[in-house]
Protein backbone atom coordinates (compact mmCIF):
# COMPACT_ATOMS: atom_id res chain seq x y z
CA UNK A 1 0.00 0.00 0.00
CA UNK A 2 1.62 3.24 -1.24
CA UNK A 3 5.02 1.59 -1.43
CA UNK A 4 4.85 -0.03 2.00
CA UNK A 5 4.45 -3.76 2.61
CA UNK A 6 2.11 -5.31 5.14
CA UNK A 7 0.96 -8.81 6.04
CA UNK A 8 -2.75 -9.21 6.77
CA UNK A 9 -3.96 -12.23 8.72
CA UNK A 10 -7.71 -12.83 8.94
CA UNK A 11 -8.91 -15.27 11.58
CA UNK A 12 -12.44 -16.66 11.03
CA UNK A 13 -15.21 -16.09 13.54
CA UNK A 14 -16.38 -19.11 15.50
CA UNK A 15 -20.10 -18.68 16.13
CA UNK A 16 -22.97 -20.87 17.28
CA UNK A 17 -25.05 -21.56 14.18
CA UNK A 18 -28.84 -21.69 13.99
CA UNK A 19 -28.72 -25.47 14.58
CA UNK A 20 -26.72 -25.06 17.79
CA UNK A 21 -23.41 -26.19 16.25
CA UNK A 22 -20.21 -24.16 16.36
CA UNK A 23 -18.86 -23.22 12.91
CA UNK A 24 -16.15 -20.94 11.56
CA UNK A 25 -17.04 -18.15 9.13
CA UNK A 26 -15.17 -15.43 7.30
CA UNK A 27 -17.02 -12.17 6.54
CA UNK A 28 -18.66 -12.20 3.12
CA UNK A 29 -21.06 -10.03 1.09
CA UNK A 30 -23.77 -9.99 3.77
CA UNK A 31 -21.34 -8.82 6.46
CA UNK A 32 -20.06 -6.08 4.13
CA UNK A 33 -23.62 -4.84 3.52
CA UNK A 34 -24.39 -4.91 7.24
CA UNK A 35 -21.25 -2.93 8.11
CA UNK A 36 -21.99 -0.30 5.44
CA UNK A 37 -25.58 -0.01 6.68
CA UNK A 38 -24.48 0.40 10.31
CA UNK A 39 -22.27 3.34 9.32
CA UNK A 40 -25.22 4.82 7.41
CA UNK A 41 -27.49 4.47 10.46
CA UNK A 42 -24.83 6.19 12.58
CA UNK A 43 -25.03 9.25 10.33
CA UNK A 44 -28.68 9.37 9.36
CA UNK A 45 -30.36 8.73 12.69
CA UNK A 46 -27.99 10.71 14.91
CA UNK A 47 -27.32 7.43 16.70
CA UNK A 48 -23.56 7.37 16.14
CA UNK A 49 -21.05 8.20 18.84
CA UNK A 50 -17.43 9.37 18.78
CA UNK A 51 -15.57 9.10 22.07
CA UNK A 52 -12.31 10.90 21.34
CA UNK A 53 -10.70 10.55 24.81
CA UNK A 54 -11.05 6.75 24.64
CA UNK A 55 -10.66 6.69 20.83
CA UNK A 56 -13.87 4.81 20.12
CA UNK A 57 -16.72 5.24 17.67
CA UNK A 58 -19.84 3.25 16.91
CA UNK A 59 -23.62 3.24 16.66
CA UNK A 60 -26.69 2.49 18.76
CA UNK A 61 -29.35 0.80 16.63
CA UNK A 62 -32.17 -1.75 16.49
CA UNK A 63 -32.31 -4.86 14.36
CA UNK A 64 -35.57 -3.50 12.97
CA UNK A 65 -33.90 -0.30 11.72
CA UNK A 66 -30.99 -2.27 10.28
CA UNK A 67 -33.33 -4.69 8.51
CA UNK A 68 -35.41 -1.83 7.07
CA UNK A 69 -32.28 -0.04 5.82
CA UNK A 70 -31.08 -3.13 3.97
CA UNK A 71 -34.57 -3.79 2.61
CA UNK A 72 -34.75 -0.25 1.19
CA UNK A 73 -31.49 -0.88 -0.67
CA UNK A 74 -32.69 -4.15 -2.19
CA UNK A 75 -30.71 -6.41 0.15
CA UNK A 76 -33.39 -7.78 2.50
CA UNK A 77 -32.18 -10.12 5.23
CA UNK A 78 -33.99 -11.99 8.02
CA UNK A 79 -33.41 -11.16 11.69
CA UNK A 80 -31.56 -14.45 12.02
CA UNK A 81 -29.22 -13.54 9.16
CA UNK A 82 -28.55 -10.12 10.69
CA UNK A 83 -27.69 -11.58 14.09
CA UNK A 84 -25.37 -14.08 12.43
CA UNK A 85 -23.65 -11.32 10.40
CA UNK A 86 -23.13 -9.12 13.47
CA UNK A 87 -21.71 -12.06 15.40
CA UNK A 88 -19.29 -12.84 12.58
CA UNK A 89 -18.16 -9.20 12.40
CA UNK A 90 -17.63 -9.04 16.16
CA UNK A 91 -15.62 -12.29 16.30
CA UNK A 92 -13.55 -12.18 13.10
CA UNK A 93 -10.11 -10.74 13.92
CA UNK A 94 -7.96 -8.90 11.38
CA UNK A 95 -4.23 -8.59 12.11
CA UNK A 96 -2.29 -6.00 10.08
CA UNK A 97 1.48 -6.39 10.43
CA UNK A 98 3.82 -3.75 8.92
CA UNK A 99 7.17 -4.88 7.53
CA UNK A 100 8.85 -1.52 8.08
CA UNK A 101 10.21 0.03 11.24
CA UNK A 102 8.24 2.59 13.22
CA UNK A 103 4.76 1.44 12.30
CA UNK A 104 2.34 -0.06 14.78
CA UNK A 105 0.83 -3.49 14.44
CA UNK A 106 -2.98 -3.43 14.55
CA UNK A 107 -5.09 -6.35 15.78
CA UNK A 108 -8.84 -5.95 16.10
CA UNK A 109 -12.17 -7.53 15.29
CA UNK A 110 -14.19 -5.88 12.52
CA UNK A 111 -16.58 -4.72 15.26
CA UNK A 112 -14.43 -4.79 18.44
CA UNK A 113 -17.30 -4.42 20.91
CA UNK A 114 -20.89 -5.63 20.83
CA UNK A 115 -23.72 -5.21 23.34
CA UNK A 116 -26.65 -7.35 22.23
CA UNK A 117 -30.06 -8.25 23.60
CA UNK A 118 -30.93 -11.81 24.60
CA UNK A 119 -32.67 -14.18 22.23
CA UNK A 120 -35.86 -13.99 24.30
CA UNK A 121 -35.80 -10.19 24.22
CA UNK A 122 -35.19 -10.23 20.47
CA UNK A 123 -38.23 -12.44 19.84
CA UNK A 124 -40.40 -10.15 21.97
CA UNK A 125 -39.01 -6.83 20.75
CA UNK A 126 -36.94 -6.48 17.54
CA UNK A 127 -36.73 -2.75 18.34
CA UNK A 128 -34.55 -3.36 21.42
CA UNK A 129 -31.29 -1.39 21.33
CA UNK A 130 -27.97 -2.86 20.21
CA UNK A 131 -24.58 -1.15 20.44
CA UNK A 132 -21.51 -1.86 18.31
CA UNK A 133 -18.09 -0.25 18.19
CA UNK A 134 -16.48 0.39 14.81
CA UNK A 135 -13.02 -0.81 13.77
CA UNK A 136 -10.11 1.38 15.02
CA UNK A 137 -9.26 2.35 11.43
CA UNK A 138 -12.78 3.77 11.06
CA UNK A 139 -12.35 5.72 14.30
CA UNK A 140 -8.97 6.99 13.10
CA UNK A 141 -10.49 8.12 9.81
CA UNK A 142 -13.21 10.05 11.66
CA UNK A 143 -10.64 11.65 13.96
CA UNK A 144 -8.28 12.66 11.13
CA UNK A 145 -11.08 13.49 8.64
CA UNK A 146 -9.60 11.18 6.00
CA UNK A 147 -12.95 9.62 5.00
CA UNK A 148 -14.62 10.64 1.74
CA UNK A 149 -18.19 11.48 0.84
CA UNK A 150 -19.70 9.14 -1.76
CA UNK A 151 -23.04 8.11 -3.24
CA UNK A 152 -24.10 5.47 -0.72
CA UNK A 153 -27.51 4.90 -2.35
CA UNK A 154 -25.93 4.15 -5.73
CA UNK A 155 -23.21 1.94 -4.25
CA UNK A 156 -25.75 -0.15 -2.35
CA UNK A 157 -27.86 -0.56 -5.50
CA UNK A 158 -25.17 -2.61 -7.27
CA UNK A 159 -26.07 -6.29 -7.61
CA UNK A 160 -22.62 -7.77 -6.89
CA UNK A 161 -19.94 -7.41 -4.25
CA UNK A 162 -17.39 -6.91 -7.04
CA UNK A 163 -19.27 -3.90 -8.48
CA UNK A 164 -19.48 -2.36 -5.00
CA UNK A 165 -15.75 -2.92 -4.51
CA UNK A 166 -14.93 -1.19 -7.81
CA UNK A 167 -17.19 1.75 -6.99
CA UNK A 168 -15.49 2.24 -3.60
CA UNK A 169 -12.05 1.99 -5.17
CA UNK A 170 -12.96 4.73 -7.64
CA UNK A 171 -14.20 6.96 -4.81
CA UNK A 172 -10.94 6.50 -2.90
CA UNK A 173 -8.46 6.67 -5.77
CA UNK A 174 -10.07 8.63 -8.60
CA UNK A 175 -10.10 11.94 -6.72
CA UNK A 176 -9.07 13.85 -9.87
CA UNK A 177 -12.08 12.68 -11.91
CA UNK A 178 -12.39 14.65 -15.13
CA UNK A 179 -13.52 13.98 -18.71
CA UNK A 180 -9.99 14.72 -19.92
CA UNK A 181 -8.31 12.55 -17.25
CA UNK A 182 -9.45 8.92 -17.60
CA UNK A 183 -8.57 6.37 -14.94
CA UNK A 184 -6.92 2.98 -15.49
CA UNK A 185 -7.74 -0.14 -13.50
CA UNK A 186 -5.89 -3.42 -14.08
CA UNK A 187 -7.31 -6.90 -13.73
CA UNK A 188 -4.18 -8.04 -11.86
CA UNK A 189 -4.47 -5.21 -9.31
CA UNK A 190 -8.19 -5.74 -8.76
CA UNK A 191 -7.65 -9.48 -8.27
CA UNK A 192 -4.84 -8.83 -5.79
CA UNK A 193 -6.66 -6.18 -3.76
CA UNK A 194 -10.23 -7.49 -3.72
CA UNK A 195 -9.83 -11.23 -3.26
CA UNK A 196 -13.13 -11.53 -5.11
CA UNK A 197 -11.71 -13.21 -8.22
CA UNK A 198 -9.65 -15.94 -6.58
CA UNK A 199 -12.45 -18.50 -6.76
CA UNK A 200 -12.33 -18.61 -10.57
CA UNK A 201 -10.22 -21.47 -11.90
CA UNK A 202 -9.52 -19.65 -15.18
CA UNK A 203 -8.40 -16.06 -15.65
CA UNK A 204 -10.73 -15.62 -18.61
CA UNK A 205 -13.76 -16.51 -16.47
CA UNK A 206 -12.63 -14.04 -13.80
CA UNK A 207 -12.15 -11.32 -16.42
CA UNK A 208 -15.65 -11.97 -17.78
CA UNK A 209 -17.05 -11.46 -14.26
CA UNK A 210 -14.99 -8.28 -13.92
CA UNK A 211 -16.22 -6.91 -17.24
CA UNK A 212 -19.82 -7.62 -16.18
CA UNK A 213 -19.19 -5.49 -13.08
CA UNK A 214 -17.74 -2.69 -15.22
CA UNK A 215 -20.80 -2.88 -17.47
CA UNK A 216 -23.09 -2.60 -14.45
CA UNK A 217 -21.25 0.51 -13.24
CA UNK A 218 -21.61 2.05 -16.69
CA UNK A 219 -25.33 1.29 -16.82
CA UNK A 220 -25.86 2.71 -13.32
CA UNK A 221 -24.20 6.00 -14.28
CA UNK A 222 -20.84 5.76 -12.51
CA UNK A 223 -19.06 5.65 -15.89
CA UNK A 224 -19.81 7.45 -19.10
CA UNK A 225 -17.84 4.76 -20.92
CA UNK A 226 -14.85 2.44 -20.59
CA UNK A 227 -12.42 0.65 -22.88
CA UNK A 228 -10.78 -2.72 -22.43
CA UNK A 229 -7.25 -3.49 -23.64
CA UNK A 230 -5.85 -7.01 -23.36
CA UNK A 231 -2.16 -7.61 -22.70
CA UNK A 232 -1.04 -10.86 -24.31
CA UNK A 233 2.16 -12.87 -24.31
CA UNK A 234 3.54 -15.78 -26.36
CA UNK A 235 0.92 -17.82 -28.21
CA UNK A 236 -1.74 -15.26 -27.35
CA UNK A 237 -1.67 -16.03 -23.62
CA UNK A 238 -3.70 -13.39 -21.76
CA UNK A 239 -1.37 -11.75 -19.23
CA UNK A 240 -3.42 -8.81 -17.98
CA UNK A 241 -6.31 -6.52 -18.90
CA UNK A 242 -6.41 -2.74 -18.57
CA UNK A 243 -9.79 -1.03 -18.20
CA UNK A 244 -9.74 2.70 -18.98
CA UNK A 245 -12.63 4.48 -17.28
CA UNK A 246 -14.27 7.71 -18.45
CA UNK A 247 -16.40 9.16 -15.62
CA UNK A 248 -19.99 10.33 -15.87
CA UNK A 249 -20.95 13.97 -15.26
CA UNK A 250 -22.58 12.89 -11.99
CA UNK A 251 -19.48 11.07 -10.74
CA UNK A 252 -17.32 14.12 -11.51
CA UNK A 253 -19.77 16.37 -9.66
CA UNK A 254 -19.82 14.05 -6.64
CA UNK A 255 -16.00 13.80 -6.62
CA UNK A 256 -15.58 17.58 -6.63
CA UNK A 257 -18.12 17.88 -3.80
CA UNK A 258 -16.24 15.19 -1.83
CA UNK A 259 -12.92 16.98 -2.38
CA UNK A 260 -14.36 20.26 -1.10
CA UNK A 261 -15.92 18.63 1.94
CA UNK A 262 -12.66 16.90 2.80
CA UNK A 263 -10.68 20.14 2.46
CA UNK A 264 -13.22 21.99 4.63
CA UNK A 265 -13.09 19.21 7.21
CA UNK A 266 -9.29 19.27 7.35
CA UNK A 267 -9.33 23.07 7.69
CA UNK A 268 -11.78 22.88 10.59
CA UNK A 269 -9.70 20.17 12.24
CA UNK A 270 -6.51 22.27 11.94
CA UNK A 271 -8.26 25.33 13.36
CA UNK A 272 -9.36 23.34 16.42
CA UNK A 273 -5.78 22.29 16.98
Amino acid sequence: HRGRTYTRIISPARVIDHDGQERDYYPSATEELVEDSLRKLAIEQQAGYFDKPNYRSGVIFTLYSLREELKRRGHARSYQQLVEAINILSHCVIDIIPHGEGEARLTSACLPSLAAVSRTKLRDDPKAKWVVQFHPLVTGSIDQVTYRQYNYHLMMSHSTQLARFLHKQLVIKYTFADHFKPFEMRYSTIKRDSGLLDAYSRDRAAIEALEAAFTELKESGVFHSYERKDGTGPRGKLLDVVFTVHPSFEFIRETKAANKRQVDGQRTLNEKR
